[in-house]
């Protein structure tokens, strides 16, 4: 089950998510550094005063997190275990709840750099290491790893599972191409095969509205003769063929 906030986080009262949170037991909670810097400002007696205990993963995405907004995140929220009293912070997790700072894009289509909940040795501010798959790398402007403590360019190595095929509106490659329509014959319904003079012949049912119309087809009867025996075809005025 999902739970979507729609609309700012000050309304009607600058509670209002620790509010459903509470309400709904919400267990893993996912948002942007911009919304915790916010929280920040209002004062951590707001969500001191909500019981955040079901909460177990906290997560974060959107633009890179700072230190403090990151111990702030684990402190107040991820180690709520109840409301508090008078102002003052209410009953402390012994473990807080871990945060997956995600590293992705649009483009990539699913996470490519976060830590592991549980599993990962996590560092405030940082998204750690690539999840297991991905191959990424920094380099410098020649395309060269650098050694630990440099920076430089982030890149994928390897193609991953949800990389996109192509750009909108640009030429596929012929190798991505959907295969020719006669590789997938197989699989449509296929017509009744062609009458005389290259027509298809179809059968309505009585109340189809074509019934009637056009040319229909007659039983099948020797050559020369017709249904009465005065339409039947005149003789040749020359008299009957010889071979």
């Amino acid at each position: 089950t999902q739970v979507i906030y729609e609309g700012t986080p000050d309304c009607p009262h600058q509670g209002r998510w620790w509010e459903i949170v509470e309400k709904y037991g919400v267990t893993i909670l996912y948002t942007a550094p911009t919304a915790i810097r916010t929280f920040m400002k209002w004062g951590r007696q707001i969500p001191d005063s909500h019981d955040l205990s079901s909460l177990r993963v906290l997560g974060s995405v959107g633009e890179s997190i700072n230190p403090e907004a990151w111990m702030w995140y684990r402190e107040v929220i991820g180690s709520n275990n109840g409301p508090g009293t008078d102002g003052a912070p209410g009953p402390r997790k012994e473990h807080p709840a871990p945060i997956v700072d995600t590293w992705w894009q649009t483009e990539t289509g699913a996470h490519m750099i976060a830590p592991l909940p549980g599993v990962t040795a996590t560092k405030p501010g940082s998204a750690q290491v690539p999840v297991p798959g991905i191959g990424v790398d920094v380099v410098d402007e020649m395309g060269a790893p650098v050694p630990n403590g440099q920076g430089g360019f982030l890149v994928i190595r390897e193609p991953w599972p949800a990389m996109l095929r192509g750009i909108w509106r640009r030429r596929r490659p012929e190798r991505l191409r959907p295969p020719p329509l006669h590789h997938r014959d197989r699989i449509r319904p296929r017509l009744p095969p062609a009458g005389r003079r290259g027509r298809r012949r179809v059968r309505h049912p009585p109340h189809h509205p074509g019934r009637g119309r056009g040319r229909r087809a007659s039983p099948a009867r020797p050559r020369g003769q017709g249904d009465r025996p005065d339409r039947q075809a005149p003789a040749h005025p020359r008299g009957p063929r010889t071979a």
